[in-house]
């Protein structure tokens, strides 16, 4: 439930059932795919919400629900024996509610829920201690995301990227373990790409 009080007041109730189903096979030695489908809610962001409400007053069509998708992924993971691993996970999701900003019937920009597009997501990662290479208690991991999504503007008319999606991201971690002393130490370089709203 939500509710705003202001110069107008506006009000709303959400129900949702978010059903999940997984499958999981091991194959290979230390190998293993998972296979899943669900469908996944966001709460109704309470700022969104209000500044509708301010903007399009409280008889307007015009709503904020909470961002939901359909969504199916199929991750594949290996775990080696020296304690390495590798992961990638595809997501496939058709957006059935996102919140973009658009205009009021007054010509006011406000966030909105648009419903309709889609999201597509690669995400892989890995692990590797070095002690094989003579760094003994180190480990280097790296993760990186690609990211594809598609709705249509509500004020263009044009398809885009979902507002805020950062379309590639990437981090590179070594660290350190001196059990002797407790102590664990590193450094870490992280990439995003550009974010538009």
């Amino acid at each position: 439930s939500v509710l705003a009080h202001g110069s107008t007041n506006a009000g709303d109730d959400y129900h949702h059932t978010a059903p999940y189903a997984s499958a999981t096979a091991q194959l290979w030695g230390g190998a293993q795919v998972k296979v899943a489908s669900t469908v996944a809610v966001s709460p109704v962001n309470p700022y969104d919400f209000a500044a509708l409400a301010q903007a399009a007053g409280a008889n307007s069509d015009l709503e904020v629900k909470p961002n939901r998708e359909w969504r199916n992924q199929a991750t594949l993971s290996q775990n080696f024996d020296n304690g390495g691993s590798l992961s990638a996970t595809v997501t496939q999701a058709r957006i059935e509610s996102t919140t973009e900003l658009g205009l009021t019937p007054d010509g006011a920009t406000a966030p909105m829920s648009i419903s309709g597009g889609a999201r597509r997501e690669l995400d892989a990662s890995f692990s590797l201690p070095l002690a094989g290479y003579g760094l003994a208690d180190t480990t280097i991991a790296s993760q990186a995301t690609l990211r594809q999504s598609q709705v249509r503007d509500p004020v263009t008319g044009q398809m885009r990227r979902v507002s805020g999606e950062v379309p590639r991201q990437a981090n590179v971690k070594l660290t350190h373990k001196d059990d002797a002393h407790h102590l664990e130490w590193g450094v870490t370089g992280n990439l995003g790409t550009t974010q538009n709203f």
